[in-house]
């Protein structure tokens, strides 16, 4: 079929922006973990009510964002007593990832489908026995309400110790400053104590003036009288 002019040139242009849809398809067996894209509530043309549920999945990083869904037929019964109904699987479901609603209605589905949005889940996906073109899409829990592993409680352990050591070896360095401080504050004070208190120094007191005059000075002086009479002698002789 050929194409006119315009056509072509339209249809080339919108190729250009045009996005495939993401498509579904089948996971191997085994436990995923996923986010919930969305949960909405319909009604089939066989007058069913159903929980329609998608997830995304997150890891193994071999198959992350591959979409899976799962659905609850909420008004199924079971023909046979003592098995579950599709309302019970259905609450089952949201306890295993911590949530409920008090009543159903269109009140508390509607807060229920906004809330549920990126709550990270486990999967269990296999294949559906009587059908194996279509999958059975188990929720094992929240991942989120998960207690953590022994190993990461190890280390945070670990971490908190490593802090309270921390912590008592900067009161320790504390101390140790504060009693160096104390301890020069100290030396400042005896140095202060063992310097005394400079005294003013007493003015020289004036020698009072003696009449008297030394005995050696005494002794010392001759008197020149006696020369002059020794030597008249002898040359009297």
């Amino acid at each position: 079929m050929a194409l006119n002019k315009k056509r072509k040139a339209e249809l080339q242009k919108r190729w250009k922006n045009a996005k495939p849809p993401e498509r579904f398809r089948k996971l191997p067996m085994g436990t995923y973990q996923a986010s919930i894209v969305e949960l909405k509530f319909d009604e089939s043309k066989a007058n069913k009510f159903l929980a329609k549920w998608t997830f995304q999945i997150t890891s193994p990083s071999s198959h992350k964002g591959t979409k899976c869904s799962k659905i609850n037929d909420l008004l199924y019964e079971s023909a046979k007593k003592g098995q579950s109904s599709g309302l019970d699987y259905f609450k089952g479901d949201l306890e295993t990832i911590g949530l409920s609603i008090p009543d159903l209605d269109d009140k508390g589905l509607k807060k229920l489908c906004k809330s549920i949005k990126g709550t990270m889940v486990e999967l269990y996906i296999r294949d559906n026995q009587k059908n194996p073109q279509y999958q059975d899409v188990f929720i094992n829990g929240s991942i989120n309400a998960e207690e953590p592993d022994e190993d990461e409680e190890e280390i945070e352990e670990e971490t908190d110790e490593e802090e309270e050591v921390d912590e008592d070896e900067e009161e320790v360095e504390e101390d140790e400053e504060v009693e160096e401080d104390d301890e020069e504050e100290d030396d400042e004070d005896e140095e202060e104590e063992e310097e005394p208190p400079k005294k003013k120094k007493p003015a020289p007191k004036k020698s009072k003036k003696t009449s008297k005059k030394s005995p050696k000075k005494e002794e010392a002086e001759v008197d020149e009288d006696d020369f002059d009479d020794e030597d008249d002698e002898e040359w009297e002789d």
